[in-house]
């Protein structure tokens, strides 16, 4: 009874955080286009601005010491549009999330 419970949870939780970060996704995308009708010019939206917006210090990333390769991914990571990748993380954490539960209830 207590798995079959978590079990919809899990499916339920995945898919209202894909619904919900698609409608982020797209409303990003309105606001970005909107902008553009408006004035003329596309307001690019990189990954990169939430994590500046939350205070991450994003300097080794930009300027490594060592590990250049891995700093390289990172920047491609950062400028990836946030009106793809949000989706996506959101789809990564939501099946994450609920592999962890199902294995939580492995017989």
């Amino acid at each position: 009874m207590v798995k079959d419970t978590w079990d919809k949870f899990s499916y339920w939780f995945q898919g209202i955080l894909v619904v919900v970060s698609i409608l982020i996704g797209l409303g990003i995308l309105g606001w970005q286009v909107y902008g553009w009708l408006k004035t003329g010019s596309w307001t690019e939206m990189p990954l990169s601005r939430v994590f500046d917006y939350i205070g991450f210090d994003l300097t080794p990333v930009y300027y490594p010491g060592d590990w250049k390769g891995v700093a390289k991914v990172g920047r491609w990571f950062l400028a990836w549009p946030m009106t793809i990748s949000i989706p996506i993380i959101a789809s990564t954490i939501g099946l994450i999330i609920k592999a962890i539960i199902r294995d939580s209830f492995q017989d």
